[in-house]
């Protein structure tokens, strides 16, 4: 017999790939994505990579690591923070390389 998970199990919508509402925080995190350097992805705890005031959403936006992973939390385009290799651009604008 099969038994199935005991624990109701939900999708997080932060892990799922979602647009930046923006092109120049987009292009912060294409930025972020190739210079944070591997040694600083094995590291564990929180530590923030960059700060920056974005012109085009008025907002603070900050880069940081969580459990080695390169995050992007923006009021407006990751308010809850999104992991940087998720992030896609806006809708209609080409995806830098």
């Amino acid at each position: 017999m099969l038994a199935g998970c005991a624990t109701p199990h939900r999708i997080d919508p932060v892990s799922e790939p979602r647009p930046i509402a923006c092109q120049r925080c987009y292009d912060e995190v294409v930025e972020v994505r190739r210079t944070v350097g591997w040694h600083k992805m094995r590291r564990t705890r929180k530590e923030v990579i960059k700060k920056h005031r974005c012109p085009d959403c008025r907002k603070d936006v900050t880069f940081y690591l969580e459990d080695g992973t390169p995050m992007i939390r923006c009021p407006s385009c990751a308010p809850e923070g999104v992991a940087c290799d998720l992030c896609r651009p806006p809708a209609g604008a080409m995806e830098k390389k």
